[in-house]
């Protein structure tokens, strides 16, 4: 959890749909472990049994990181966890998330097949809660094109560590710089479909998602 409390608000909502998305084979240990700290069996985590729960399992925690740990996953602000969220901060330790269910929660986000996500996008499914500077601070976090929207591999970016992002944003400088590099460089032989061109044409989306999750 210590490791979710230092992403990004944009990425925990990430998670947060690859959680809601999830079957119950896929969580049934993590069921199990929220049910524990649930000692209130109200299917919520509430400051102090979520605090009694590090101090029960693991008591290297100070009150001070466990009040930050708990403002991290509790993404609403209502002062409870829900399943939910619990799950979200918990869902990698279980194991790396497949690309494929990536895919899945950007296409949840791009609910118009524009092949980004957009401010439009997150206001339909943030509701009239957030504000127009909340959207706006959202789509910054995974916008590192600055251009206002987030594109699949930008979203991408977000599941990678900090040295494969650096090596895509050096493919995307090539590929911008020496397009003839990558004609007829497909083969499925050399595992190099991820460096194959990603179009920002909605049209192409699918086959750009395609092309990765083939890597």
């Amino acid at each position: 959890m210590q490791r979710y409390s230092t992403y990004s608000n944009f990425k925990k909502m990430s998670l947060m749909l690859i959680a809601h998305s999830s079957t119950t084979s896929e969580i049934c240990e993590l069921r199990k472990v929220f049910d524990q700290y649930d000692t209130a069996n109200n299917g919520f985590i509430s400051h102090a049994e979520f605090k009694h729960a590090l101090s029960r399992f693991d008591n290297k925690y100070s009150e001070e990181e466990i009040d930050k740990l708990f403002n991290a996953v509790n993404f609403d602000e209502g002062g409870l966890i829900n399943y939910t969220e619990f799950l979200a901060a918990t869902l990698e330790t279980v194991g790396h998330i497949e690309e494929e269910r990536l895919a899945g929660a950007f296409d949840r986000f791009d609910d118009d097949d524009s092949g980004f996500i957009s401010k439009k996008n997150l206001r339909r499914i943030l509701g009239k809660t957030y504000t127009e500077a909340k959207v706006e601070q959202l789509i910054a976090e995974g916008d590192y094109e600055n251009d206002g929207k987030i594109s699949y591999e930008e979203f991408l970016m977000l599941f990678r560590d900090d040295c494969e992002k650096e090596k895509m944003v050096f493919r995307k400088s090539i590929r911008e710089t020496h397009p003839e590099v990558f004609i007829n460089f497909n083969s499925e032989e050399t595992q190099v479909t991820q460096t194959s061109e990603y179009s920002d044409t909605s049209s192409n989306v699918s086959a750009r998602k395609n092309s990765i999750l083939l890597s």
